[in-house]
């Protein structure tokens, strides 16, 4: 616990948002603008790899951050949420977006 008055409490959580790169993001980008073929066949074959045939976009991730922002996760306080839209290969574990909630 970080701080405790008589209105609220506010815990550390340790939570990080896994995803497999959003198309619409700016490395993605800038890969389709230099090598529009070969980034357009990387991001298809990682599409294809995915349980629901597609990457998260970058809201996507956003919509999973402000949800544990919320007082609906209150009861999270670690872990990590796999926003990748199930793939099963391409994963990148390096690829984690770190949160502290304070």
């Amino acid at each position: 616990m970080l701080l405790k008055n008589k209105n609220m409490v506010i815990y550390d959580a340790w939570i990080d948002i896994r995803s497999a790169g959003s198309p619409d993001s700016r490395p993605f980008m800038e890969a389709l603008d230099q090598s529009h073929t070969q980034a357009r066949s990387f991001i298809q074959k990682l599409e294809e790899d995915t349980m629901l045939h597609r990457l998260p976009m970058v809201a996507d991730i956003a919509h999973v951050a402000v949800f544990l922002a919320s007082e609906k996760a209150a009861a999270i306080t670690g872990g990590t949420i796999d926003s990748t839209c199930g793939t099963t290969n391409g994963l990148n574990s390096n690829s984690k977006i770190y949160l502290l909630f304070k």
